[in-house]
Formats: C-alpha cells, sequence, structure tokens
C-alpha cells in the first residue's frame, strides 16, 4: 500500500481513486521492454605488436596484462565500445532497466504505469546507452503567464554509458507543450563506482524519493510560472554559469520568443534551459553531424541545466 497526498483532482490527471487514498500497487504490470538496447557487453584482451629488442619474435601479437587494461566489446557484434581499467565491472543495459521497473512497480499503481511507453536511444555502436520512460498518465497542469496551460508529466530515465562513469536513474518532468524535459533535482554522480560488489541500491533509492515527490516538485514550477525574471536577470544567470556568447545570444533569443505564451519569469528561464538540454534542432550539438553523440551530449547538457537549477545563482533569482 502506497499513500499518495497529491494536488487536488481537477489539476492532476490521475483517477480519483489514486488520489490522497491507499491504493493498491500492480507489481504484475507489464512495462515496456527496451530492444535496441538488448544487448550485454563483455571484456577481453588488448593485444599489442612486439617490437622490443628482446622480444623472440619481433612483430609477434602479444596480449597485455589485463592490469594495464582490457577492451570492452558488446557480446552480439563484438563491436568495441573501449579500453577499460583492471577494476572495471560491466553493467549491463537490462539489469539497470529492470532495477528502474522493479523499484518503480511498487511505488505508482498500475493504473499510472500501464499508460507508459520507451524511447531508446542507443550510441557509438552502444557505447552509450539511454530509455526514457514516459509515464503520461502522472501529469499536473502548469498555468503560464499568458492564461493559457501545459501539462508536466513523469518521466524516468536510466542512462548506461559503457565503458565510462556509473549508470544513473533520472526522474523528470516533461512538458507537454514542447517535449522539454526538466530534472527534478541536481543531477549529483553516483557516490558508488562500478567496481565489485556494484549494485543499484544507490540509485534507486534517490530516484524513488523523486518519484514520490513529483507532486510538490510540479507545485514549485507552478510557482516558477508566477515569479517574474527579467531578460536582464536571465542573461546573468547564463554569464554566471558559463554559456558561451553565443549560447547566451541564442538562449536570449528563445527566451524573447516564448514570453508571448509564458511571460518573463523565472517558468520561461527553467523552460529555456530545458530546451538547450533537450532539443539539438533549436540548439545544435557539435560534431553531431560527423559523430553518434546527439543524445549523450544533450544528456550532459540535462547534468549541466540540474546544476545551474541547483546553483546559488538561481536560488538569488527566487528570493
Amino acid at each position: 500500500m502506497t499513500k499518495h497526498d497529491v494536488l487536488p483532482f481537477e489539476d492532476f490527471f490521475i483517477p480519483s481513486a489514486f488520489l490522497g487514498e491507499d491504493v493498491d500497487t500492480n507489481t504484475d504490470v507489464d512495462l515496456p521492454c527496451p530492444v535496441q538496447g538488448d544487448y550485454t557487453v563483455r571484456t577481453k584482451p588488448l593485444y599489442h605488436e612486439d617490437r622490443s629488442p628482446q622480444a623472440a619474435l619481433r612483430g609477434a601479437v602479444r596480449p597485455l596484462d589485463a592490469n594495464i587494461g582490457s577492451l570492452l566489446v558488446r557480446n552480439d557484434n563484438d563491436k568495441p565500445l573501449g579500453v577499460v581499467g583492471a577494476q572495471y565491472v560491466t553493467t549491463q543495459n537490462m539489469d539497470v532497466y529492470k532495477a528502474m521497473v522493479n523499484a518503480l512497480k511498487p511505488t505508482l499503481p498500475g493504473i499510472a504505469l500501464n499508460s507508459a511507453w520507451l524511447c531508446e536511444y542507443i550510441e557509438r555502436d552502444g557505447a552509450f546507452a539511454r530509455f526514457d520512460l514516459d509515464i503520461p498518465s502522472y501529469s499536473c497542469k502548469i498555468e503560464q503567464e499568458n492564461g493559457s496551460e501545459t501539462t508536466l508529466n513523469l518521466l524516468v530515465s536510466v542512462i548506461v554509458p559503457h565503458g565510462a562513469n556509473s549508470p544513473r536513474m533520472l526522474a523528470m518532468a516533461k512538458d507537454s507543450q514542447c517535449d522539454n524535459l526538466i530534472m527534478l533535482r541536481e543531477a549529483t554522480p553516483p557516490e558508488t563506482r562500478r567496481t565489485e560488489g556494484y549494485d543499484y541500491g544507490h540509485l534507486t533509492r534517490p530516484f524513488i524519493a523523486d518519484v514520490r515527490q513529483f507532486d510538490d516538485h510540479a507545485r514549485t514550477m507552478r510557482k516558477w510560472a508566477k515569479k517574474p525574471m527579467s531578460e536582464t536577470e536571465f542573461h546573468r544567470l547564463l554569464r554566471r554559469n558559463g554559456f558561451s556568447s553565443m549560447n547566451q545570444s541564442k538562449l536570449l533569443e528563445h527566451f524573447r520568443a516564448e514570453v508571448p505564451v509564458r511571460g518573463k519569469t523565472v517558468w520561461n528561464a527553467v523552460s529555456t534551459l530545458s530546451a538547450y538540454a533537450t532539443h539539438d534542432d533549436l540548439f545544435y550539438v557539435r560534431n553531431s553531424a560527423n559523430v553518434d553523440n546527439t543524445m549523450e551530449a544533450l544528456t550532459k547538457r540535462l547534468y549541466q541545466v540540474s546544476k545551474i537549477m541547483g546553483s546559488p545563482t538561481f536560488s538569488e533569482v527566487l528570493s
């Protein structure tokens, strides 16, 4: 049984039986499973051409000691994904995704989870994997400056960067007006490194806390929609957080374009930053024409924007 104290029913698109009452969560609900991302990875030895003077057979190919490093590859097609150190422990996409799903099932009711749909993003031959699970039934309205409304719904995501940092589980709000993604809290790096004994508990615990507090985050965003913020204040926020002159110009242009709908508000500023972290068609990802890295770069922008929203300069705007 899970207790949900959420926004009033007229503002929250969840059946009334779910609102403010104890409801049975359904652990048997079927959620979408990754297809493109259903591959596994493994390590294999690295080799080098031995041309040292003491070599018995100069030019022979010899394996490197595993303490120096190993090659990370996909099991299905043997594609190389990167070189990893001796302490690296492989993490499988499906294991992380299932850990997130298993954490969600006892947290949200089946009536919400039954609406979920999945987007998969696999880049650099599988070295980067991201799985976005959109839950449109768990949503609420935001009234914007000109009286129009948009809807925010819960979107959860699993990030698996093979050969690099540890996996992450993220909880976000998705703006139905433009598909912008807004992280619910600052995306701090996982405390546990991907080494022997690695598990997903340190990922699921803060993730579930964010999911349960989605309505609190929605209330905060409603306040942002009413909180004034001038173009000058937004420009100062961009400068203090290290945006290039070119990006400052593009972000200010987007802020101005959104004023007729969202107003000169903190909500407009957050939406503009979220557009930068969501839409490569509006804010080009450098070198994406040559390298399959668009979603990986946008994910890094999500982390960047979440850090800005947790910064003292952002708090000054809200004071």
